[in-house]
């Protein structure tokens, strides 16, 4: 018998979670059970990361958690670039559970923030890298429920 993940195809953990499973041939049976935030004019959102983009376009401040400065949020990018330096991935020249999450992660950032291939040549290399990884598979329909999502923010 197989294990069972409740989980959202759209977390990044998730997708994580699914691309470790196919990389090793277990056959998973998805329950979806996620956060939800529902507003008092009753529009109801899913997803964490959809949230968390929701709760600070609409309630915050300032941009702090989420600057307008593509510039400012495309840093992170720089971390990760020397991170994959001199790496085929995330910890060496295998794929590693880090990959897996970060997969999930950067495949779903690159839609607000594209990573550019000048600049962070190994970032693009590596996700190239991983989509064409026959784990990949595991983490597209997350993503594209995620790119739907997503880019009503852009």
């Amino acid at each position: 018998m197989a294990p069972t993940l409740y989980m959202t195809e759209i977390s990044p953990s998730s997708r994580a979670v699914l691309m470790a499973a196919n990389a090793i041939g277990i056959e998973l049976n998805p329950q979806h059970t996620v956060p939800v935030l529902v507003e008092d004019d009753g529009k109801i959102l899913w997803d964490g990361h959809a949230i968390i983009f929701y709760l600070v376009n609409k309630y915050g401040k300032d941009d702090c958690f989420y600057p307008n400065d593509p510039y400012t949020r495309a840093e992170s990018y720089e971390l990760l670039e020397k991170l994959l330096e001199g790496h085929l991935w995330a910890v060496g020249n295998q794929v590693t559970l880090a990959d897996f999450s970060l997969i999930a992660t950067v495949s779903a950032t690159t839609i607000l923030v594209p990573a550019d291939s000048g600049k962070f040549p190994n970032i693009t290399a590596w996700l190239k890298r991983a989509e064409s990884a026959p784990f990949y598979k595991a983490n597209l329909p997350g993503l594209k429920i995620c790119k739907r999502i997503l880019e009503k923010y852009k």
